[in-house]
């Protein structure tokens, strides 16, 4: 799994870029959310056969594990909410829920 980060816009994930990428590579990638109004954690994974979905990659401050919460897919989830969730979820880990 790679990962190639971009700053996502709304227009970007509707016009197949990023599935044409997963398609070449023959690999589901991950796309971080970069950028200005990106929120730190937040990715899309793409896979080869065109399922786009959310999560959010946060370590856990008991142990410092890496841990993946799926948020929902895309089109399901647009952007602007994918960012909304993010945050509630970076919210509660720091909160320690």
């Amino acid at each position: 799994m790679a990962r190639e980060a971009v700053t996502l816009t709304t227009k970007l994930l509707e016009g197949g870029k990023l599935l044409d990428r997963a398609k070449a590579r023959g690999a589901r990638l991950d796309f971080p959310d970069a950028g200005r109004s990106g929120v730190p954690g937040l990715m899309i994974r793409v896979t080869p056969t065109g399922v786009m979905s959310w999560a959010v990659l946060y370590r856990r401050e008991t142990d410092g594990a890496r841990r993946r919460v799926t948020i929902g897919g895309f089109p399901e989830y647009g952007l602007a909410e994918a960012r909304e969730a993010a945050r509630a979820i970076r919210a509660a880990v720091a909160r320690g829920e």
